[in-house]
Parts: C-alpha cells; sequence; structure tokens
C-alpha cells in the first residue's frame, strides 16, 4: 500500500525514548504512512531498536549513516520516502494518535494551506504549555513560531531543495523562511497535539545554540538579503554592525569609564528599536 505521509525520525543516541516516539507512531488512527528513521551514527543501542520495530512492522524503515546533523539526516528521510505528505518528529518527543490523521484530512480540505501543526505542550521537566503561534511571515523573519513537528507536502520540501545542511543549529527557522512566503497560509490546530520532551540534554544543546545565535542570524542576512530589505527596509550590514555596537557597549559600561558608555548608549538603542520596528 503506497503510503500518504512519510515520518521522518533522525535519531542521534536516543535509545533513552526512541521506544516511546515509535509506539505513538503505531497508535495512530490513520494507517497509511511509513517511518523513515535515520540513525545518523548513534554510538548507543538506537540501531538495534531500529531494527526491532522494522523487523516487526514493514511501515518502519531505517537508514544507517554518518553522523552529519539533524538537517543531512531529515533530507536523506525525506529523499528515500514515498509519501505525498511529509511530518518531522525528533527520535524523544510524542504526538497525539489522530495528529497524523487530522493534519492530513486538513491539507487534503485546504490546497491553499502550505503547512499544518498544533498547539505544542512540555513534558519530562517540564509541563507546560510551548509559546508558539504563527502571526505572519515578517514575524517569522524576527522569530521562529513554527515547531519542526509539522506536516508539510512533499512537492513543497522539493521545491525549497530541504534543510539547509551548513546549518547546524536554526536549522527549522531557516527552512521555514524559505519554504514560506508573503501571505502563504499555516494552520495552527488549537488542540495540543504535538508533546515536546524537554531533559537535560536540552539543556546543552540550546545552551550551544545561544552562543551561535548572533553568527547564525548574521547567515541569514547573508543568504535572505533581499528578503530582509523588502520587510524591514534597512541594509545587510546593520545587524552585524548593532552587535559590534552592543558589545563595545557591555565592556564599557562594566568599566571605571561608565559615563563615555552613558554618552554612546541613546544611538545604540536608537539603531535597536529601528532593528526591531
Amino acid at each position: 500500500m503506497q503510503p500518504k505521509v512519510s515520518i521522518i525520525i533522525p535519531c542521534y543516541n536516543g535509545e533513552k525514548f526512541l521506544h516511546d516516539t515509535l509506539d505513538c507512531l503505531q497508535k495512530q488512527t490513520i494507517k497509511e504512512w511509513e517511518c523513515i528513521i535515520v540513525n545518523d551514527g548513534s554510538n548507543d543501542g538506537s540501531l538495534d531498536i531500529m531494527k526491532e520495530y522494522s523487523e516487526k512492522d514493514h511501515r518502519f524503515i531505517f537508514i544507517d549513516k554518518e553522523n552529519e546533523g539533524p538537517s543531512a539526516a531529515r533530507n536523506s528521510g525525506v529523499h528515500n520516502s514515498q509519501g505525498n505528505y511529509i511530518l518531522f518528529l525528533d527520535s524523544d518527543d510524542i504526538i497525539a494518535p489522530d495528529y497524523i490523521s487530522k493534519g492530513v484530512n486538513y491539507l487534503d480540505c485546504h490546497p491553499e494551506c502550505t503547512l499544518y501543526y498544533s498547539q505544542t505542550r512540555y513534558f519530562g521537566s517540564r509541563n507546560d504549555m510551548m509559546d508558539c503561534s504563527y502571526s505572519g511571515y515578517k514575524d517569522l523573519l524576527a522569530r521562529n513560531s513554527i515547531v519542526c513537528t509539522c506536516i508539510i507536502r512533499r512537492n513543497d520540501f522539493d521545491r525549497v531543495g530541504g534543510f539547509d545542511e551548513n546549518m547546524h543549529g536554526y536549522e527549522d527557522w531557516e527552512f521555514f523562511i524559505r519554504l514560506l512566503y508573503h501571505n502563504d497560509v499555516v494552520y495552527q490546530c488549537p488542540k495540543v497535539m504535538f508533546y515536546y520532551r524537554m531533559h537535560d540534554n536540552h539543556i546543552g544543546v540550546n545552551a550551544g545554540a545561544k552562543k551561535r545565535e548572533e553568527e547564525l542570524r548574521c547567515y541569514f542576512f547573508d543568504k535572505h538579503y533581499t528578503i530582509y530589505k523588502e520587510y524591514y527596509g534597512y541594509p545587510q550590514w546593520i545587524y552585524g554592525e548593532y552587535n559590534r555596537l552592543e558589545h563595545e557597549l557591555e565592556g564599557i559600561l562594566n568599566s571605571k569609564s561608565y559615563k563615555l558608555g552613558h554618552k554612546i548608549l541613546n544611538p545604540i538603542l536608537w539603531l535597536k528599536k529601528k532593528l526591531l520596528m
């Protein structure tokens, strides 16, 4: 049977929670799916779990490759998939039993919609709602407001060329910037159907990504210069110049020359205000 949706799971050392993620797929109300699990160079028991599920259920397919990061793993998974729809899911997260059926049905009935996702709740070491709601493309350029566990059409993935494998953080955000544009329709189901697991591993990942935020955002400006200029109307160099001035100011305010720092504070705040308008 031709799968209607392909679920793409990149996995690096995910043996602790992988069972939970794969079990939630077997509970889906829609049956016409395949799951491509990409073993991204794991050195734990993840590959054995993938083999176990693929032997019991032919809908589970695993790919074993060297570690290249989640972008390359997702691209590899999609390129080996057959579904008309693509769902991205991490190896430690969970979706509700009707997530896929509701998403696919919505996209079938709304061809104008490019992307479907749901309200999200944290679980594990944190238990509250995720503040994530799409409010338009301009806001997306300033802040990611879509979770990667979304459903899109395969032809849209091919149209934009998949994930940027040079990205090592914020790859989801950069993908959405290319996937969507102007008034493209994004639908977020008001029901919580995606559960994002929080555990100790996220602390290191998020801290590392935060340190690279300036570099990654500048990469966005370089790659999407015309789009940022269209929506925000300022040249590419300003973001880098703002960060340079802000770092200089921080050093001054922490030094004995505080009064000098105070004198240059106003123009920098003016520049920051312009950037965030």
